[in-house]
């Protein structure tokens, strides 16, 4: 038969092909023909080398076809439902003819006559349905991503939308923890200045419901409120610590380093305002805090310019680096403390929804799997269980069975008939059965103590009379 080759550049160039029908093939044979492509896969052998499983079809039946050689190179020259041109030897497998093809050349289907390369319905049958099991694996993988999407979606929203009332409660108490911690502050002038942020309420009010980001760790409402009593409570325990660096200094700087981050966001994490644009929530903090520190009465400059300092040496998560490096221990433990806060936050988060027992799918941050599993202490637990399992509403704890009552066993034995054991002479008395308290009456009625003093007075006196 005569096809124009579509790879030629010569678009009038031909070539005369002689037409090999299925029904024809024998073993051994060499051919080069031409065959629609029924169906094409991509397989992986046991042994971990790819080879492509097709079904070769013309108007006299289907063939078995597979190419072992060269797969890489001649899996994406055609698709299924193209006329190829195949060159190969035939093959028999199972006992049926199968085509080996070392070369495939995908041809123009303009001169082919479409009625020779339609099988008949009877040869239709052997067709293997691996192509429509590979269009169902596609649908069931892609309905596996969609639902898996659709998972995070459904996890995301109830991180991020969860009730009013129970998102105000979550934003009401750690605020009132940092309230607390604000207010143990030892130096007069940082708590004052803790004080009269926590005061504004143009900062106080978004602060309860603000999620700490967009995306990422505590990206729920209230979660940045979250954050900022996390960090305060690292700090109280690195002043402990480290006993060369202030304690209040690193309170004061766990604070204000993100308490400006609510104007950014805004509880229903909106659009940037310009400032936030151009300016950003450290440097805001570092303005406030100039604006608070002038209204307070002898605030010392340089406390105002240390506090400033910590604000500005902590990095923004959006971006590199920080506006200022470090160059205090309460500066650099503030910053770490963030950071490190942040991380395991995100991590612990990531934990949470991973669906896999041992090891978390690739973080999107870094591409690192985390451990999830047991840990193999004594504590015996992992990571993602922080507390003790609760028990079911109305379960009682398991008790250990008591030992039977001596007195009870016996009174059990004589209700059944048995002769009541005598006790030896000089043998320990058993110990008394302990009696059920008694009910007491639903009403109590009492006498005064007045009137029974007054009850002894007429006794007393008749005894003083006799005397």
């Amino acid at each position: 038969m005569t096809t124009e080759n579509a790879g030629d550049s010569n678009p009038s160039s031909e070539e005369r092909v002689r037409k090999v029908y299925v029904k024809d093939l024998h073993e051994k044979e060499r051919v080069r023909t031409v065959f629609r492509v029924m169906r094409k896969a991509k397989v992986t052998a046991r042994s971990g080398k790819a080879f492509l499983a097709l079904t070769f079809a013309d108007r006299t039946g289907v063939v078995e076809g597979r190419v072992f050689e060269r797969v890489e190179e001649l899996e994406p020259a055609f698709l299924a439902d193209d006329y190829v041109l195949v060159t190969g030897h035939v093959t028999t497998f199972h006992g049926k003819p199968q085509v080996v093809a070392e070369n495939l050349e995908r041809l123009d289907p303009g001169p082919i006559d479409a009625a020779e390369f339609t099988p008949p319905p009877e040869a239709l049958e052997a067709v293997p349905e691996a192509r429509e099991e590979r269009r169902e694996a596609r649908e069931e993988k892609r309905e596996a991503r969609e639902e898996k999407r659709e998972a995070r979606e459904e996890r995301r929203e109830a991180r991020e939308e969860r009730p009013e009332g129970a998102a105000a409660e979550e934003g009401r108490r750690s605020f009132v923890a940092l309230r607390e911690m604000a207010e143990r502050v030892g130096d007069a002038h940082v708590r004052a200045v803790l004080v009269a942020f926590l005061d504004d309420p143009g900062i106080s009010e978004p602060l309860r419901t603000a999620p700490a980001g967009r995306t990422g760790p505590r990206a729920y409402r209230g979660g940045l409120a979250d954050h900022l009593a996390s960090v305060m409570r690292l700090a109280l325990r690195m002043g402990e610590h480290y006993a060369a660096a202030d304690r209040d200094l690193l309170v004061a700087g766990a604070l204000l380093q993100g308490i400006m981050r609510a104007q950014e966001l805004g509880p229903e994490k909106g659009p940037l305002t310009d400032e936030a644009r151009l300016v950003g929530a450290q440097v805001m903090a570092a303005q406030k805090l100039r604006e608070k520190a002038r209204a307070l009465s002898e605030f010392p400059p340089l406390l105002e310019q240390h506090l400033v300092h910590i604000v500005l040496a902590v990095e923004d998560p959006r971006l590199p680096g920080a506006a200022r490096p470090a160059l205090t221990l309460e500066a650099e433990l503030v910053r770490s403390l963030v950071a490190m806060d942040t991380r395991l936050t995100g991590w612990m988060e990531a934990m949470a929804r991973d669906p896999h027992d041992t090891w978390t799918e690739p973080l999107k941050v870094d591409g690192r799997t985390l451990w999830k599993g047991v840990l193999p202490t004594q504590r015996g637990r992992s990571p993602v269980e922080t507390r003790r399992k609760k028990k079911a509403k109305g379960e009682k704890p398991e008790r250990a069975e008591r030992p039977e009552r001596p007195v009870q066993a016996r009174k059990e034995r004589e209700a059944a008939g048995a002769a009541p054991e005598k006790r030896e002479e000089g043998a320990a008395r058993p110990p008394r059965e302990q009696r059920p308290p008694r009910e007491l009456p639903s009403e109590l009625t009492f006498k005064p103590f007045s009137a029974l003093t007054e009850a002894l007075k007429p006794e007393e006196s008749e005894d003083k009379g006799e005397g």
